[in-house]
């Protein structure tokens, strides 16, 4: 299965997980850490409450591990919001455990800036799936501007994309390459595509646009810091026929179809998000380490009460019944 159709599997909301008592979401992401060496304008770790904790406990990424593959959970994605490879050991252990458990799945997503040839390779070793690299930037001065860091981050970047092919090849691994970017107009489009042919194409097996999401934020906020303005709300990917969004923001796929765990800034432990950028306690549902029946979170009061104001809105046909609820903070509402 391409990482497109995957994407779709996910954010396409079928009947059956159409209602407040949901199955067993098909993924789930979990901030292995919240550490970032990127300072994106766009992404709601700038907006986090209280930072504190700076990688998941093993303990408790263990645990979850556990208790969600026992419910028939089958695609693990080692990272959330913050950049995974900046706990590289941690990184390994994790993707070997989820492996060693039964997950069909394990993927990854990096800025790429921190890969070294030895942990792409240990990676792969260890049976990661999926490693994507997300290319937000057209040029050097677009990413100092956007990402809040120095250009010699893109180049490393960009560098590790052919690194790792070459790694995967000579190898004969099963890992599968993948890219997306965010998509832009006008100029911007064509000279992100002139960078994508040269240096991203090449070296992976699907690249794809996303558009510019609005990670929990205002729209001003984001149009203030990068001069665009985000989707309304999670989107999904890009369309490459269209050249649209594949779905409308609500109902939201992330309510009703992937978990989300974030780390509890205070003790570490595992903490379900209702929102795919949920990055602080506004998006709070339970701590995991309470549960041994992952379904039990999953189906929490909580989360039940959002996905009927979200199923209410598909009824209605406007957003009114999420006014005053956490999503309001989405930029479908700014």
């Amino acid at each position: 299965m391409t990482i497109t159709a995957r994407i779709d599997h996910v954010t396409d909301i079928e009947p059956g997980f159409l209602q407040k008592i949901c199955p067993p979401p098909p993924s789930i992401k979990t901030e292995t850490s919240n550490r970032c060496n990127y300072k994106c304008s766009f992404c709601s770790l700038r907006t986090r409450d209280n930072p504190g904790a700076e990688d998941m406990p093993w303990e408790s990424l263990r645990h979850v591990m556990d208790i969600t593959r026992k419910a028939g959970v089958d695609e693990w994605g080692c990272f959330y919001l913050g950049e995974a490879t900046m706990a590289p050991d941690l990184l390994l252990k994790e993707i070997s455990y989820a492996k060693q458990i039964g997950f069909p799945y394990v993927f990854l997503t990096t800025n790429g800036s921190l890969l070294t040839a030895n942990l792409v390779r240990s990676m792969m070793e260890a049976g990661l799936d999926s490693l994507k690299f997300s290319i937000n930037a057209k040029d050097d001065a677009q990413f100092e501007e956007v990402m809040g860091v120095k250009a010699k981050n893109y180049h490393k970047s960009l560098a590790a994309l052919d690194m790792s092919r070459k790694i995967r090849d000579t190898g004969g691994y099963s890992t599968r390459l993948y890219a997306s970017y965010i998509k832009f107009d006008g100029q911007h489009a064509e000279e992100m595509e002139a960078l994508l042919s040269e240096y991203v194409r090449p070296y992976v097996d699907e690249c794809y646009a996303l558009p510019l999401y609005s990670m929990g934020l205002r729209a001003a906020e984001i149009q203030a810091a990068t001069g665009f303005m985000p989707t309304h709300g999670n989107m999904g990917r890009i369309d490459e026929t269209t050249g649209l969004p594949k779905r409308a923001g609500i109902p939201c796929w992330s309510v009703f179809k992937e978990a989300h765990v974030r780390i509890n800034p205070d003790n570490g432990h595992p903490i379900l998000s209702a929102c795919c950028f949920g990055s602080d306690s506004r998006f709070d549902i339970c701590d995991l380490m309470d549960y041994d029946d992952f379904m039990d979170a999953w189906n929490h009061p909580k989360l039940q009460n959002i996905r009927a104001k979200h199923l209410e809105c598909l009824e209605t046909g406007n957003t009114d019944p999420l006014k005053g609820s956490m999503c309001e903070v989405c930029v479908a509402f700014g």
